[in-house]
């Protein structure tokens, strides 16, 4: 009796071991599928238009295939596979949606020259409370500010922090508590219709509060945005290839602007549109130290604010400036959150 009731398992336990072969080797290659999102992100960027899809994609979204295969591994009783399904997991949050865990800034030096509070914040074209984005800025002892773009709010925004005793660039892109001892020329227009506009930098000369004289360039680049938009309505990539031809365009105009700057240090901050981990921007980690990246926690995320998923606004400084902080600001009301860092100038 005892034997027939076995031979009748037998059929049940095969089958219930075949589905979890199964799964076993759909979870090997859903994190094959991972690692090679992974490797095309980091090494090849936002070249491809493919992989610039998936740099501006929420990448949680990824979690979604694990979170099937191990519901399914629970009722089919096969918990083999969890093994791989939770370090893929654990690619997906950490490398592949850009956790920062800066454990390594502990360990260097930081120059004891003066040390700046820097903001950028793309103030999109929403109202905004004035009163709140001024008090945030004094709470946080903010000595610098870029700004980009601008609503009907911009006004009173600047208005506000020139009572509180601000100094203002010409084009008002570069808001100080220190001196402006001057001011470069702006970088040339360079528009070519609403989808591809030029990009924009202000570069304003401080005076830090030892003297130290250095350079805050804010900086504003064209979005891809509309080249997304075609490629989903149109299922045509064209146009966002053209897209990202310009965004590198304007990213060298920029570089080659900035380079006029070797006698002082610079921090460059703005807008860039785009994310840290495009091959183009990463490569810039050769001249420019990222603040988020040295001295950032966390996933620092800028856009958009209600759920962020991508931090595309960016604080870089020259490699003899040191990092003390970075972090991710409140939503006053525009598009994107304000990033700001703690620098140290060189003595």
């Amino acid at each position: 009796m005892i034997e027939a009731n076995q031979t009748s398992q037998l059929p049940k336990i095969l089958i219930r071991t075949r589905k979890g072969r199964v799964l076993g080797l759909a979870s090997w290659v859903y994190a094959l599928v991972v690692l090679v999102a992974l490797a095309m992100i980091r090494w090849v960027g936002g070249g491809w238009w493919g992989v610039c899809v998936l740099l501006f994609m929420p990448r949680w979204l990824l979690l979604a295939p694990i979170v099937f295969l191990a519901l399914l591994c629970l009722f089919r009783r096969a918990f083999g596979p969890w093994i791989v399904q939770a370090a893929t997991a654990i690619v997906v949050l950490g490398p592949l949606m850009g956790l920062n865990l800066p454990i390594a800034r502990y360990a260097r030096s930081i120059p004891r020259g003066d040390r700046i509070r820097l903001v950028t914040y793309n103030l999109g074209m929403s109202p905004l409370p004035a009163h709140l984005l001024v008090a945030w800025l004094d709470a946080r002892q903010i000595d610098v500010v870029c700004f980009q773009e601008g609503g009907r709010e911009e006004d009173a925004i600047r208005k506000a922090l020139r009572e509180a005793g601000w100094r203002a660039s010409k084009s008002r892109a570069v808001v100080s508590r220190l001196p402006i001892i001057g001011e470069m020329l702006p970088l040339p227009d360079a528009w070519e219709g609403e989808e591809r506009f030029g990009a924009t930098l202000e570069r304003v000369r401080l005076r830090g509060r030892s003297g130290v004289e250095f350079v805050v360039a804010s900086v504003h680049l064209p979005t891809i945005r509309p080249g997304l938009q075609r490629l989903i309505q149109q299922r045509n990539p064209a146009g966002l290839k053209r897209q990202i031809a310009w965004w590198r365009t304007q990213l060298g105009r920029v570089l080659s602007a900035i380079a006029e700057v070797n006698d002082v240090p610079l921090v460059l901050a703005g807008d860039f549109n785009m994310p840290a981990d495009d091959a183009a921007v990463a490569a810039l980690q050769q001249n420019f130290r990222f603040a988020f990246d040295e001295a950032g926690w966390g996933y620092g995320y800028t856009r958009p604010t209600e759920y962020p998923w991508v931090r595309i606004d960016h604080i870089l400084t020259a490699p003899d400036c040191g990092i003390i902080s970075c972090h991710v600001g409140p939503d006053f009301g525009s598009d994107h959150l304000p990033i700001w860092a703690e620098i140290a100038l060189p003595k």
